[in-house]
């Protein structure tokens, strides 16, 4: 796809119905973050652990990890502001605050991911202007948000 292909939203929600559909999906929208960071909770064990209670046999270490999703995601859905690199180091720094050397900071170090099969990623080094040019490209594209395939 090209810059120049432009297709039509599927969904028009505006910010705040964004917001609201988010609310209402906070433990799915945590429990698929968690398995990204290869937590292996079930949906209800995830619940359990947003409401403020233990689940046995889930280690400490990723009931931090849930909780800071959940705070991650309570941030996102009360922040009204335009979206800057700002407010994504302020999403980091939350959901991060556990796991990061900088939680809040661009990454500054070697680190990678590791995809399974033997494969692992290892992202380039970040550059503050790159990444500030990049979101306003994303955010002033004129590309579809939704599409269905």
């Amino acid at each position: 796809m090209t810059s120049s292909q432009q297709y039509v939203d599927i969904y028009s929600f505006t910010s705040e119905e964004n917001r609201r559909f988010a609310r209402s999906n906070f433990t799915k929208l945590v429990h698929t973050n968690a398995r990204f960071e290869g937590i292996n909770t079930t949906l209800p064990q995830t619940q359990t652990i947003m409401d403020g209670m233990s689940v046995a046999g889930v280690p400490v270490e990723d009931v931090l990890t849930i909780v800071n999703l959940k705070r991650g995601w309570q941030y996102v859905t009360t922040e009204t502001a335009e979206m800057t690199l700002d407010i994504e180091k302020a999403i980091n720094k939350i959901v991060a605050a556990e796991d990061a050397l900088v939680p809040g900071g661009l990454r500054q170090g070697q680190g990678g991911v590791n995809l399974g099969d033997e494969e692992f990623f290892e992202p380039p080094m970040v550059d503050e202007k790159t990444e500030q040019n990049y979101l306003q490209n994303v955010l002033q594209s004129d590309l579809t948000t939704t599409l269905f395939i």
